[in-house]
């Protein structure tokens, strides 16, 4: 699966970009369990994924049914890299990291305000080659498939790391790991690090 991203992603690279971003969601935050994806990370990766993703001709959206990290394929952006870029203490970027090391399970209790679909592990691995065609048939309308990390927090729950991939054919995708600050109750992305584009 990790695999299709990379492929789905290996065309460009814009490294980072910052400033507010269009939706966010209303929901107060509280740090990330270590054992389940919970309600402040749904709010959290719902606003990105309304930023990011959903618009008004792409309103239907399938979701990885368990959470993925965003790699660093090029192997060159160290946590202290990334920090930086996000203007986040290093500790959010190891949080980040330590939160990812595993698959976690997704629900649907993403708050888009637009259709959404869960998505297997072996569904997305059938999308090689031409069934991406056969996808498109399948959900005309459809942004694609996102692919969502878990959450950090920083102490005070005010911000937040997440990443996301959207795959949308062969050689059409997108990622970024994102900054979000909660900026009068809502969630906002505000800086962009290790962001790629196909």
């Amino acid at each position: 699966m990790l695999a299709l991203a990379a492929a789905a992603l290996s065309m460009s690279a814009c490294e980072a970009r910052t400033g507010p971003v269009g939706r966010s969601a209303t929901v107060a935050s509280t740090p990330a369990s270590a054992s389940a994806v919970g309600p402040a990370e749904y709010a959290v990766l719902s606003a990105l994924l309304r930023a990011e993703v959903i618009d008004e001709e792409r309103s239907y959206l399938l979701i990885s049914d368990s959470t993925q990290k965003l790699e660093d394929f090029r192997g060159t952006h160290t946590p202290e890299a990334i920090a930086t870029r996000l203007r986040l203490p290093v500790s959010v970027i190891h949080e980040y990291n330590r939160l990812n090391e595993r698959h976690y399970p997704l629900r649907q209790a993403f708050a888009l305000g637009s259709r959404t679909e869960m998505m297997s592990a072996a569904g997305l691995d059938s999308l090689n080659g031409e069934r991406w065609q056969a996808f498109g048939r399948r959900h005309p309308g459809s942004a694609g498939v996102a692919l969502v990390s878990r959450v950090a927090f920083t102490p005070d729950g005010k911000t937040a790391v997440a990443s996301y991939t959207v795959l949308c054919g062969g050689l059409c995708g997108t990622s970024a790991l994102v900054r979000l600050d909660l900026t009068d109750g809502e969630w906002k992305a505000t800086a962009y690090a290790m962001q790629l584009v196909s």
